[in-house]
């Protein structure tokens, strides 16, 4: 191609290889590339005369993945081997260059172009110049290789240079550009001529060989070591609870980024998000949940969706009250429920603590049980759901109320004012004279009080007994006489 207004060859994606290709006094760039090429480019020839530049500026290589620089796949990664740039500055050149020529090479736009065992001279700005972050670390993790090549007579002394507008990653100055293209088998020369070909710039006979004495005669390599790009993050994660029996994940990331900067974005079941590298995140109820975790660096984005299955035993909380039945006689008690389910299907067992019998149980929510005998007894309530079970004790006292006895001395019995607050007075009927004794009774069957035994005559008798120092509560009159006794139950208030 010769003469052309625009690139002389320009790629716009594909992956066709292409062999000995000229391009001679083009207006802008000798060999362009796009839109995800990838082909094999080998023996081309770029040759610029002195008037021919465009304004946007005239390169030999121009590389990009795509006009906005994207991450999108495939990417622009073409290999070119055996090139021969020729650029417009030598040692004897008399004619005026054209301000707008530039580098060798312009390799920017998150491009991961391959230049190797190829010759650049003459071009003003730079041997290669590399352009954006996304570019740079092609390079620097070998996706892109710049290596094995011959670079002379850039006026401005820079075999690599970096764009001053690059947010660059690893290698970040112009100087270690230039460092790390001389350490990668690139061999540099101050003037076009010392490279030593036989007439690269006389455009009506050129000789494009390399002299005897020319460094092109050996050192080319052909094992690139160029990798496969794949800039995609491995993603994968962990996941444990923070403690046994808990609906607290804790979540640990595993991702292989690759050595470049990533970002997270984990998606809990669609419960809550994190952006955290390794977050906690509490599910508040059980049941499978589908864990998402992207992860998204400068080039890819990956994910990988997992099945958290969260069951937690939510142990209940046993709890139980009683009141004994008002009967007279009764040893009745209703037990009361209170236990907290916690939202969960409970079941109950019961024992009323009677140690001589096996039918002390119950399996209902809410039992009635009646005592065969007073005493003292403990309850026992046991709580079950799916996962755990929970106990509690208590005791329980039982003393029949207002017991009613055989009628021999006494008609009747009777407390006033029940409740009573400071003073009770105890009434009863003698058949005949007798002594009697009162006592007064708590509900273990503790006697706190008592008369002294005192001769009444036969009918309605009365005796004040003085209440005010005597805890609230239950208590029972006891009123006896040689023969027999009756009891009756007081409530003491305050």
């Amino acid at each position: 191609v010769s003469y052309s207004g625009d690139d002389s060859y320009e790629w716009f994606g594909g992956a066709v290889n292409c062999k000995h290709l000229v391009a001679y006094a083009g207006i802008d760039d000798d060999f362009d590339t796009d839109n995800g090429f990838k082909g094999l480019i080998q023996f081309g020839i770029g040759l610029r005369i002195p008037s021919n530049a465009d304004q946007s500026g005239s390169n030999g290589f121009e590389s990009d993945n795509d006009a906005n620089g994207s991450t999108n796949i495939p990417r622009t990664s073409a290999v070119f081997s055996n090139i021969t740039l020729i650029g417009p500055y030598f040692a004897g050149q008399t004619a005026t260059i054209n301000s707008n020529f530039r580098r060798a090479a312009h390799i920017r736009r998150n491009s991961a172009l391959t230049v190797v065992n190829s010759i650049m001279t003459g071009y003003p700005d730079a041997g290669l110049l590399v352009d954006s972050r996304l570019t740079n670390s092609h390079f620097q993790n070998g996706t892109a290789v710049f290596k094995n090549n011959i670079i002379g007579g850039i006026p401005s002394g820079w075999a690599g240079k970096i764009a001053s507008s690059s947010d660059t990653i690893a290698v970040t100055t112009s100087s270690a550009v230039a460092a790390w293209v001389v350490s990668n088998a690139t061999d540099t020369f101050t003037t076009s001529n010392e490279v030593n070909l036989v007439r690269p710039n006389l455009y009506t006979n050129p000789n494009y060989a390399p002299a005897s004495a020319s460094v092109a005669n050996a050192g080319s390599n052909f094992t690139t070591g160029k990798t496969p790009f794949n800039s995609s993050p491995l993603v994968d994660f962990t996941y444990a609870p923070s403690v046994p029996n808990s609906k607290v994940y804790n979540f640990t990331n595993l991702t292989n980024t690759r050595g470049i900067n990533t970002t997270y974005s984990w998606d809990f079941g669609g419960l809550g998000s994190s952006t955290q590298a390794n977050p906690s995140f509490t599910f508040t109820t059980n049941g499978s949940f589908i864990v998402k975790l992207t992860a998204t660096n400068a080039f890819d984005s990956s994910f990988v969706n997992k099945t958290v299955v969260v069951s937690v035993s939510d142990k209940p909380a046993a709890n139980f009250t009683y009141v004994q039945g008002a009967a007279a006689g009764s040893r009745d008690f209703t037990f009361t429920n209170t236990t907290d389910e916690k939202g969960t299907a409970t079941s109950y067992a019961w024992d009323f603590g009677v140690t001589t019998s096996t039918a002390d149980t119950s399996s209902a929510k809410n039992p009635v049980f009646t005592y065969a005998a007073n005493g003292t007894y403990t309850v026992r309530l046991i709580a079950s759901n799916a996962f755990l079970a929970d106990t509690i004790t208590k005791t329980v006292t039982v003393t029949a109320t207002d017991v009613k006895e055989v009628n021999i001395a006494m008609n009747q019995i009777a407390v006033y004012p029940n409740p009573a607050n400071e003073n009770v007075t105890v009434s009863f009927d003698l058949l005949n004279a007798n002594d009697v004794q009162i006592d007064l009774i708590d509900i273990t069957g503790k006697t706190i009080r008592a008369t002294n035994s005192m001769r009444f005559s036969s009918g309605m008798n009365e005796i004040s007994l003085n209440t005010a120092d005597i805890t609230p509560g239950i208590y029972f009159v006891k009123v006896s006489t040689t023969e027999l006794s009756k009891t009756t139950r007081l409530v003491i208030i305050k």
